[in-house]
């Protein structure tokens, strides 16, 4: 995978910028996202793949209180329970997910929220996916899932390909942003809405 693309991942998940990328399959999308997380930021990994469940396993299943005043929408813990503030969540094949489980992962990276489980904050998510053409009974991104993820198309290089999988994947050196980087966002923001 090019350094630019793991460079650009490993900024946007610091700064909390949900980010998917797209290749081919068999491209290391997967192991390269645990490497970036595990051995590049020393953050936990969580690798979900998103079309295995349902969308209530995302957005929650319909449980009432003991008094039947209030539903909360409970989602599968085996997913979302256990999450700590420097989690990187990795959304696996998003493109074999038909359009009600893409709505429901609209849930954890935009709104903070699978189901009435408030996601901590630091939590990053990374996804993958393979062109809808290329993915297992695949279905485009619709407009409202696109549009909430940073995409980066992924370039190859089989002769690095073939390095690593021949003598082992070296664990990249990657951007680290500085302390205080969030005092930035005001300027920076002006600066893009101008």
């Amino acid at each position: 995978m090019d350094q630019q693309s793991i460079n650009i991942a490993a900024i946007a998940l610091q700064a909390g910028v949900p980010i998917i990328w797209w290749s081919s399959p068999g491209g290391g999308k997967t192991v390269t996202a645990g490497i970036l997380a595990r051995d590049c930021l020393h953050r936990p990994f969580r690798p979900i793949r998103a079309s295995l469940y349902q969308p209530e396993d995302h957005a929650g299943y319909p449980v009432p209180n003991a008094d039947k005043t209030f539903v909360n929408m409970v989602p599968n813990q085996t997913l979302w329970g256990g999450l700590e503030p420097n989690h990187v969540v990795f959304l696996d094949e998003l493109t074999t997910c038909e359009p009600a489980k893409q709505a429901a992962l609209l849930g954890p990276p935009l709104e903070r929220r699978a189901g009435s489980f408030e996601i901590p904050p630091g939590v990053s998510f990374i996804a993958a996916s393979n062109p809808p053409n290329e993915a297992a009974g695949g279905h485009d991104l619709s407009p409202a899932t696109a549009n909430r993820w940073l995409h980066r198309t992924l370039k190859k290089d089989a002769m690095q390909w073939v390095r690593g999988t021949l003598t082992g994947w070296p664990t990249p050196t990657v951007p680290l942003l500085p302390v205080g980087w969030e005092a930035l966002i005001p300027t920076v923001g002006s600066i893009i809405t101008a």
